[in-house]
């Protein structure tokens, strides 16, 4: 007959479902670096993205000053440079001003040319961070 102090044994398996537990609870505190940007869908997200990965930039109004069928946004990045963002009704609205862009890019070699969707962004600057994380979340500069 077995003792009312002895030890009651645990499940065979209760070590294994501990261990699993432990390290699931684990990995949820780190975070992946190579964790994909979230999709940009408009210049407020965009600029939002931009100020989450310490880019500051100041807001200088918008900007007609081209043939562009939309009307762009600018800012100064603070480390030098500026970013001009259009956002069009539709991605087909975007490619058809990307000729434009292009000849108007084409001149300034450190002016650097992004499209995604209904977003054209151009980049006139030489911070890495900020072409970095353009790229990022744009896909690779057509200029």
């Amino acid at each position: 007959m077995p003792s009312m102090l002895s030890q009651p044994h645990p499940a065979p398996h209760a070590g294994i479902v501990l261990l699993l537990v432990a390290l699931v609870g684990c990995s949820s505190f780190t975070k992946s670096t190579d964790e994909k940007a979230a999709p940009i869908q408009d210049v407020n997200g965009l600029v939002e993205y931009l100020h989450d990965r310490g880019i500051a930039m100041q807001y200088d109004g918008p900007y007609s000053g081209t043939e562009a069928t939309a009307t762009g946004q600018v800012f100064t990045v603070t480390s030098g440079g500026q970013l001009f963002i259009f956002e069009y009704a539709s991605g087909g609205d975007a490619i058809t001003d990307m000729d434009m862009f292009q000849s108007t890019t084409g001149g300034r070699n450190e002016a650097k040319l992004w499209r995604r969707e209904k977003l054209v962004v151009v980049f006139s600057g030489d911070d890495p961070r900020v072409d970095r994380a353009l790229t990022r979340v744009l896909g690779s500069p057509i200029h």
